[in-house]
């Protein structure tokens, strides 16, 4: 999986964690909009994860404030302030410095999809069972869209989200594990932007 996709798969999935049980599309929407509503409210969040696909698998974590953020997975991290975006890549011995528009924040940051993916799929109880997870499907409303389904595991304790597996329109199946999910992590400044004396032998792109 290609570095950008990887993103947008993690960014999108951590975008769902805000998810809480249901039992039908319409309790599952009022539910999700107080979720979302929690989630904006908090101060920061901070997410643990574990990504699987075909044979592969990667670990990461994310933190953010607002529309600020930091994602970081093996090999790259990425900060955006709430203007400019800078991306860390060790391959490459560089930092990619730009001032993004709303496609580049979106493939990056989840909680750009916060306010449409309401819109963008249909919420059903799954017809699988979990003893101690409620499971829930998302459907696609158009046939457009690169996911196929969705599936949320949500903890029936700790009503968080532990598990997605999400199938796209390939069917390729991608499973995220969530180790750790904090809706009330603090949070600095200094946690969304590039520090260049940390990082004194990397060549700044810069591209604004």
């Amino acid at each position: 999986m290609k570095p950008k996709l990887l993103n947008i798969v993690i960014c999108f999935t951590i975008a769902l964690f805000s998810y809480a049980p249901a039992y039908s599309a319409t309790h599952a929407e009022r539910i999700m909009q107080t979720a979302v509503a929690k989630v904006k409210g908090s101060n920061s969040v901070s997410a643990k994860f574990t990504v699987k696909y075909a044979q592969h698998s990667t670990t990461g974590d994310f933190k953010a404030r607002g529309k600020k953020f930091r994602l970081k997975v093996p090999g790259a991290i990425t900060w955006y302030d709430g203007k400019y975006m800078w991306t860390l890549s060790e391959a490459t011995g560089e930092v990619t410095l730009v001032n993004p528009g709303s496609q580049e924040i979106a493939e990056s940051n989840p909680f750009s999809y916060l306010d449409s993916y309401v819109k963008d799929f249909n919420v059903y109880k799954s017809k699988r069972t979990d003893t101690n997870n409620h499971l829930i499907l998302l459907n696609p409303k158009t046939k457009k869209s690169d996911v196929k389904a969705i599936e949320i595991a949500i903890n029936k304790k700790s009503l968080l989200p532990v598990r997605f597996i999400i199938r796209d329109k390939n069917d390729a199946v991608t499973q995220i594990q969530v180790s750790e999910l904090n809706l009330t992590s603090n949070s600095k400044e200094s946690d969304f932007k590039f520090d260049a004396k940390s990082h004194p032998d990397y060549q700044i792109i810069d591209l604004r």
